[in-house]
């Protein structure tokens, strides 16, 4: 009688399984939104940061946030990471920021179909290039255009407050992102 009724336990739960699983609106949709992806190179305009690499790899990540601070713009956070190698020795600035992207009309200066933007934030910078890292203020800024449907190009200015080690974030970066 048990075996019985824990078959039948078995069978309705696998049933119901298949039958949920066949429903369309049940589906997950792992699809990343909201994100866009970029890379790109860093030119240091500090002095001190400019001793350990004349130029860094770049790559970022921004996540867009549903809620805008200011009507008319978006919002989103950023998080880089400056590298002069792939070994992550000494040699990295990692800026996070919550920035405020502001649209300009369809048809950028480049592309017809893509607006272009200017944005402003500010953050933390992680500055490690010395032999010890420092957490620091930055702001950043940039302007930027949709060259495709998901693909942006960006320019940035980072400038942050001096490290333990007398080395700041300044940089001038240039980017290519897709966005989803």
């Amino acid at each position: 009688m048990n075996k019985t009724f824990l078959l039948a336990v078995v069978a309705a739960f696998g049933i119901t399984g298949i039958a949920s699983a066949q429903n369309a609106d049940t589906r997950i949709d792992a699809t990343p939104s909201d994100l866009t992806f970029r890379g790109g190179i860093v030119l240091p305009i500090d002095d001190n940061l400019r001793e350990a690499s004349d130029f860094f790899g770049a790559i970022g990540v921004d996540y867009e946030f549903k809620t805008q601070l200011i009507k008319g713009s978006t919002t989103y956070m950023s998080a880089d990471w400056y590298f002069k190698g792939s070994n992550g020795s000494n040699g990295n600035v990692f800026p996070i920021a919550i920035n405020q992207r502001f649209w300009g009309s369809k048809g950028s200066p480049f592309w017809s179909e893509g607006r272009s933007y200017f944005f402003i934030g500010g953050g933390v910078a992680i500055i490690d290039v010395a032999s010890k890292s420092s957490t620091k203020f930055m702001l950043r800024g940039g302007i930027g255009t949709e060259i495709g449907p998901n693909i942006i190009a960006e320019a940035t200015l980072t400038l942050s407050d001096r490290s333990s080690t007398d080395v700041r974030a300044n940089a001038v970066g240039i980017f290519l992102g897709y966005r989803f």
